[in-house]
């Protein structure tokens, strides 16, 4: 019994990396601005999304449930401490 022999493509050629034997930054290579300006757009956007959160979070917050009022609290803390204060001598 003969083996069976298949028509397989030729492998195509490996593409030689356009930057070789150029120095690199830093070790880190950027190859186009659209990378570039890809990771500045997340970067943007996580802020946002997180800036959004956390305000909408807040807003939530501050209409059911009681919070303090910290400039309150910091002018009262102040008047006491000047109430509190020893004359020099």
């Amino acid at each position: 019994m003969e083996p069976k022999s298949f028509n397989v493509p030729p492998s195509p050629p490996l593409q030689q990396d356009p930057l070789e034997g150029r120095q690199r930054t830093l070790g880190v290579v950027v190859r186009s601005r659209v990378e570039l300006f890809g990771l500045i757009y997340v970067i943007m956007l996580q802020f946002l999304a997180g800036f959004t959160l956390g305000n909408v979070v807040g807003m939530y917050i501050a209409q059911n449930y009681e919070v303090p009022n910290i400039a309150k609290k910091i002018e009262a803390f102040k008047k006491d401490v000047e109430a509190n204060k020893k004359p020099p001598e």
